[in-house]
């Protein structure tokens, strides 16, 4: 392992206090648990992208007690703007169905993972190649040598994307990798 961060407990506290009080969903899935507040919001959501819900729903006040990196919103985009304006500190890239954000502190990202991947093994960040579908893809697509978004991205991925492929589930990380003669 060469880093490893976890969420402030009094940032996490301040954030999942606010969430439970206005019926946002926050949490995470682990080990076969789904850890939410306003679990009720998460049902409704999986019932309109897949048809059903079969989670296992844990308290998500849990969370206080467990080692946490990163959590999931699931709602639509509106909550997401409250969140923004109240907690400066985190940043909520969207999901490329909208249906969702990731929740992570500012000072992580997929970009600085690869800078300390490179870091690591000596490579310069120019020689790299970085996938993306999701806005918490956003900075790493940026800092890559070549930044290549999926075809089911969302356009502001695209936007920042050296090159676009085809979606993920059209074998788009296959065609990218013969377009740049990686195989």
């Amino acid at each position: 392992m060469l880093y490893e961060h976890f969420m402030d407990k009094d940032r996490l506290r301040a954030l999942l206090t606010f969430a439970d009080g206005r019926g946002i969903s926050l949490g995470l899935s682990v080990d076969g648990y789904d850890y939410y507040l306003n679990p009720e919001q998460v049902e409704a959501f999986d019932r309109i992208r897949w048809g059903e819900s079969r989670r296992s729903f844990r308290d998500g006040w849990e969370l206080m007690n467990m080692p946490v990196r990163t959590l999931a919103y699931i709602g639509g985009p509106e909550q997401v703007k409250v969140l923004e304006e109240h907690f400066p500190d985190f940043k909520f890239p969207m999901f490329s169905g909208k249906m969702g954000a990731d929740v992570v502190e500012q000072e992580s990202s997929k970009a600085k993972g690869l800078l300390r991947l490179c870091g690591y093994y000596g490579i310069d960040i120019k020689d790299t190649i970085a996938f993306g579908d999701s806005m918490n893809d956003y900075e790493i697509l940026c800092e890559a040598g070549i930044g290549i978004a999926m075809g089911n991205s969302i356009d502001e991925l695209k936007a920042v994307a050296d090159y676009v492929t085809d979606d993920i589930d059209k074998d788009g990380i296959w065609k990218a990798c013969r377009h740049f003669r990686l195989i």
